[in-house]
């Protein structure tokens, strides 16, 4: 047995502090293999990099909800880290409105951002359009859908979806996959600096945006 560690860290919402957003990123990847070591700048340190964005922005200017920042273990083991959270939440479950997840957000051959969520969670479409629409990065909706094909539907695939197995909305920032994914050659050297920037730029305007229409999001949740 492994243990594994989640890190957490809490900004105090300024209007609304019982009502919170989780922000997460998983910390772990696939370690060595066959004396080959596996970074995985995209999967997922980019995705630690957002939250540490988002963490910074915060900070300096507080959001109106509380926010928990939450690094997450084991994720490719099954998102053991996210399990373990919402099975022992640091605040009632009730209380946590959206959870918004990022992993591998820093490389795409056509330059395009994901945000998966609006099409089974209606209430979060014009939410998100509306951040397409102004997004530093082209960002698209999808991947969230069962019409889009099991390995095309990406609600399971990352840590949100241990939130949504409990019932609590989600967001979940990526890429589709590329020719580096899970292997040894997933390197900072090639991930394409302008990209990712105004990738962490997006999904920190985000994180923003969400946090002005937490309240409504969670009405219309019915949490």
């Amino acid at each position: 047995m492994v243990n594994g560690v989640n890190l957490l860290a809490r900004i105090e919402g300024t209007r609304t502090p019982d009502l919170v957003m989780v922000v997460s990123a998983h910390y772990d990847h696939e370690g060595i293999k066959g004396g080959e070591i596996y970074n995985g700048a995209d999967d997922n340190a980019s995705g630690v990099a957002g939250l540490l964005a988002v963490a910074e922005a915060f900070k300096a200017h507080p959001p109106e909800h509380t926010v928990i920042l939450a690094a997450l273990d084991g994720e490719e083991s099954g998102l053991q880290g996210a399990r373990a959270f919402v099975a022992a939440p640091p605040v009632p479950l009730a209380a946590i409105a959206l959870n918004v997840n990022f992993d591998m957000i820093s490389k795409n051959a056509k330059g395009e951002l994901y945000a998966s969520g609006g099409g089974p969670q209606p209430f979060l479409q014009p939410i998100l359009q509306g951040l397409a629409a102004k997004a530093p990065v082209t960002l698209k909706l999808g991947h969230d859908t069962d019409a889009e094909g099991k390995s095309n539907n990406w609600t399971m695939q990352s840590d949100q979806g241990a939130f949504a197995a409990k019932g609590v909305s989600w967001v979940y920032f990526g890429v589709e996959d590329h020719a580096e994914y899970h292997k040894p050659t997933d390197d900072f050297a090639t991930i394409p600096q302008d990209f990712f920037l105004k990738a962490v730029a997006t999904v920190v305007e985000a994180t923003r945006l969400l946090d002005g229409q937490l309240s409504g999001i969670a009405k219309a949740a019915g949490r």
